[in-house]
């Protein structure tokens, strides 16, 4: 029964002080430090002290240790805050900036952390997020024909998009994919006829555009 009652890190009675108190100081200000880099839960703080306290918590279990976190955490008046609203503020060390590559946000993020009792801002880790919006609009012409797609980009102007053909230059190649281009595009047609002359093919082309 004794053990049991050891192991469950209790504190009754007036006047009693914890065996942890001399580094409770030193683990809020690292619980301070750290919520501005990762996310802070129980098993950190009980690592945090572990690492502190060596001796006090080595033949503890883990629920004897969440208990007496639980307890530490009631003695310096912080509490686990869900986050409900997130907001786009830079940290003052940091800086935003724009770049050419795809970015690849932190996946493992959290909705809860550990903050002092009433405070309604903390910093917190959590995912980033962007978003990929375009218009593509599908047409055709009066007299049945189906024209190219076209993309419309969030404030891009313009912004044509034409399939790319490799090796489009080869006899082959010139002969296959010209029907393709010429029954949706007579301007491209035109171009395309003064390529493929270069390389011997207007017959094939006329042939094919009937």
């Amino acid at each position: 029964r004794g053990t049991a009652r050891a192991n469950k890190l209790t504190l009754r009675g007036s006047g009693r002080v914890s065996k942890t108190n001399p580094i409770e100081d030193a683990l809020v200000q690292y619980i301070k430090d750290l919520r501005r880099k990762v996310v802070v839960c129980r098993d950190t703080i009980v690592h945090a002290a572990t690492r502190l306290m060596p001796d006090f918590f080595k033949d503890k279990s883990r629920g004897a240790a969440l208990t007496w976190c639980s307890r530490f955490m009631r003695r310096r008046r912080l509490t686990v805050l869900r986050v409900t609203r997130s907001e786009r503020k830079v940290k003052e060390e940091l800086e935003e900036f724009n770049m050419d590559q795809m970015a690849i946000f932190q996946s493992m993020g959290s909705r809860v952390t550990i903050n002092f009792i009433g405070s309604q801002q903390v910093p917190a880790i959590i995912d980033g997020s962007d978003s990929y919006r375009c218009t593509l609009a599908i047409t055709a012409s009066g007299d049945g024909r189906i024209l190219p797609p076209h993309f419309v980009f969030k404030g891009k102007p313009g912004g044509s998009v034409e399939a790319e053909v490799t090796a489009f230059t080869h006899l082959s190649v010139a002969i296959t994919h010209p029907p393709r281009f010429c029954m949706v595009d007579c301007t491209y047609y035109q171009a395309l006829g003064c390529l493929c002359d270069v390389w011997h093919c207007r017959a094939a082309i006329t042939e094919y555009a009937g």
